[in-house]
């Protein structure tokens, strides 16, 4: 049996996570991880005018982070 890491799409050999049902290779787990928050918060609106997409993925790493720290709160 094989599977394909949802993230680079290439046949997984190893160690892979599972993230909501989803096969990723271990190394590929950050990434997969950031894409999904940005995509996130891009359908938010919120990122609307940066144009890099490094400033995109920061920014949407703080808007995760404080909308966690908020509803910890």
């Amino acid at each position: 049996m094989t599977f394909t890491c949802e993230h680079c799409e290439k046949p997984i050999q190893g160690v892979a996570a599972i993230h909501n049902g989803k096969f990723i290779h271990h190394r590929c787990t950050k990434d997969y991880t950031q894409a999904q928050i940005t995509e996130k918060w891009i359908a938010s609106g919120l990122l609307d005018g940066l144009t890099d997409t490094e400033g995109k993925i920061n920014m949407a790493s703080l808007l995760e982070g404080k909308a966690r720290q908020l509803i910890n709160e």
